[in-house]
């Protein structure tokens, strides 16, 4: 690691490491549908890349769930009754890293523009960093789940969407297209199923006030709003102008609002495919391509995710994965090391070089995301794969404005 040197530009910009990390943190809480989905923690730092796992199942309580049985309380002496038996699931998985920088930034170039060179190194690094955590936490949602739904048109029952099962890791996908939109009848439906036939489940909120998540584009989640069928009891409420009817009508279907069990988060760039890959898996498209404009680089849209037909939306419950990072490891008795950031912190680094950076008027900003995905309850993370309906847009013809000379007075 470089470190800082009495170069006012690059001292300045050493100096404000600790406050980037702070901004890059709150960018990624206050911006991530996933941030508050998955409960975090850290690694020792010297116990090895592989992390154990060790989650009990349900009791097999050796007991009907039907018709249990009993006796007559006179002849109960001496018996201790059926002996309940426990397992426990044992998953694995291990540490990994990305890394990333920025271009590099010339000291003397941003002389005269520091304040506006410096803003939008880090607004883009800050981004990046926010879409990279986002996109990693989704894919490894999606391909650790232990439950994946695809929507066939022709399916009777959920059950008939779905592949894996209880305590499966990286159940495969279906191996079909979807033929059906997602709606709020099967979504219901689905959760009904998951909370009695997918247990153990831990459902976020607490009391009467429990529930899942749905994560989805804008789009899934407005159709899912005009699908979704509004409570009487709660446009009563509303029409005799009572607080909590009124926000509970018009916030029904968003974050703020338990609606039937189920809360919605925005996915700015869903899953989006048109084919199946070799392995029957979704072939999923970038949302962005690299294109060259006047001075650089920079994401452009790509058409054909814009007009992908299918949709990956995630039914989520809490506690499915824990997300783990590493603590830093400062040394081991007289060898010490500097100190090491794993959550996508971005600092700037420049380092004196002979050739190149002789006086230290050259550097670029960085950062790196360690983690690992501990299994808990992998069956509490539900893919739905679905095809994207053309939304109503509510145009019709109309009259044409008059051009005759009346008009016109």
């Amino acid at each position: 690691m470089a470190l800082c040197t009495n170069d006012n530009f690059s001292q300045y910009l050493c100096e404000q490491n600790p406050l980037l990390t702070v901004e890059v943190i709150t960018n990624v809480v206050q911006n991530s549908p996933w941030a508050h989905l998955l409960p975090s923690g850290t690694v020792e730092a010297n116990i090895g890349e592989e992390i154990s796992t060790l989650v009990t199942g349900r009791s097999a309580i050796g007991k009907s769930r039907v018709t249990p049985k009993f006796g007559d309380l006179a002849d109960v002496c001496g018996e201790t009754g059926d002996e309940s038996k426990w397992g426990q699931h044992k998953f694995t998985t291990k540490l990994e890293i990305t890394r990333g920088k920025s271009e590099p930034i010339c000291v003397h170039g941003a002389r005269y523009t520091v304040v506006d060179s410096y803003r939008t190194a880090i607004a883009a690094m800050k981004q990046e960093i926010l879409e990279v955590y986002n996109a990693d936490v989704r894919a490894q949602m999606r391909d650790l789940s232990g439950v994946k739904a695809t929507l066939r048109s022709t399916d009777q029952t959920v059950t008939d969407s779905l592949t894996g099962g209880l305590w499966q890791v990286a159940a495969p996908w279906r191996g079909v297209l979807p033929s059906a939109g997602l709606t709020f009848k099967w979504l219901k439906a689905m959760l009904n199923y998951a909370r009695t036939r997918l247990k153990p489940l831990d459902l976020f909120g607490t009391g009467s006030d429990q529930y899942a998540i749905l994560v989805g584009s804008n789009e899934i989640i407005d159709a899912l709003r005009e699908q979704a069928p509004v409570n009487n009891s709660l446009y009563e409420t509303t029409m005799g102008s009572f607080k909590d009817g009124k926000s509970g009508l018009w916030d029904y279907l968003f974050v703020d609002y338990n609606f039937r069990g189920l809360k919605f988060a925005e996915d700015e760039t869903p899953l989006r495919f048109d084919a199946l890959d070799a392995s029957d898996n979704p072939d999923y498209i970038e949302p962005y391509t690299e294109a060259e404009i006047d001075c650089g680089y920079e994401d452009a849209n790509n058409d054909l995710y814009d007009n992908a037909q299918y949709e990956v939306a995630f039914l989520v419950f809490n506690n499915a994965f824990r997300r783990r990072t590493p603590k830093a490891w400062l040394g081991e008795g007289d060898m010490k090391f500097a100190s090491q950031l794993f959550g996508g912190e971005l600092e700037w680094v420049h380092e004196r070089d002979n050739c190149k950076n002789a006086w230290m008027d050259f550097g670029f900003f960085q950062y790196q995301i360690a983690r690992a995905y501990q299994t808990i309850r992998p069956h509490a993370i539900i893919p739905i794969a679905f095809k994207r309906c053309q939304p109503e847009l509510g145009l019709v013809d109309c009259s044409d404005f008059s051009d005759d000379d009346q008009v016109r007075k």
